[in-house]
């Protein structure tokens, strides 16, 4: 699994979250909703349509705060 927040420069106040995807980056598996300590766990892993956004890939999570 790889962490990625989100850095996109929206145009209107829509928060970025963070996700999960697996190691080929090929699948969303959860994400964390900005300004929540919780992860969603999707059922099914979906591709995350990235067209347009930014990230950066999160090392360490546990010093990341909510």
């Amino acid at each position: 699994m790889r962490f990625f927040l989100e850095t996109t420069k929206w145009d209107q106040p829509i928060p970025n979250h963070l996700y999960v995807l697996d190691d080929m980056k090929s699948k969303t598996i959860a994400y964390r909703p900005a300004g929540s300590a919780e992860f969603v766990i999707f059922k099914k892993p979906f591709a995350l349509d990235v067209q347009g956004r930014k990230f950066i890939e999160i090392k360490d999570i546990a010093n990341l705060h909510a």
